[in-house]
């Protein structure tokens, strides 16, 4: 990892707040043991990382790909890449006030990821900025 790295890293533990990045379901083939059927299954993988949440400015709402009730998260590295259309939700308990400001950011617990861009140094992310939207 690099020194932005580990210092958007540190930064992001100290004052982010925990959240739960979700992919989109997958379909996994997978066979049944007893009659060697095939089974098709969903699964989705999460990732916990600590992020920081907040608004766009008013200038940076055009109201067609960013709208004014998009927020913005800003994640640490993570092993994969976070995808469009991935989902984030907060990942504290509903009464806790981190919960409660993204619940009315987004008015549910998930919010849709609707762009990612990563800011890198040397070929390897840093961070990642993501717009969210609510779900």
């Amino acid at each position: 990892m690099s020194r932005e790295a580990d210092s958007a890293q540190r930064i992001l533990a100290k004052a982010g707040e925990p959240v739960i990045v979700m992919s989109a379901l997958e379909q996994v083939q997978a066979f049944d043991p007893i009659t060697g059927d095939p089974i098709t299954q969903a699964e989705r993988q999460q990732y916990l990382a600590k992020g920081y949440l907040g608004r766009y400015r008013l200038a940076d709402v055009d109201g067609s790909n960013v709208m004014s009730t998009d927020g913005r998260l800003i994640l640490p590295q993570m092993p994969v890449r976070p995808q469009r259309g991935w989902y984030v939700k907060a990942g504290t308990a509903p009464m806790d006030d981190w919960y409660e400001y993204f619940y009315n950011m987004f008015s549910s617990d998930v919010a849709r990821i609707m762009d990612v861009m990563p800011i890198r140094k040397a070929g390897l992310d840093i961070i990642y900025i993501c717009q969210l939207r609510a779900n």
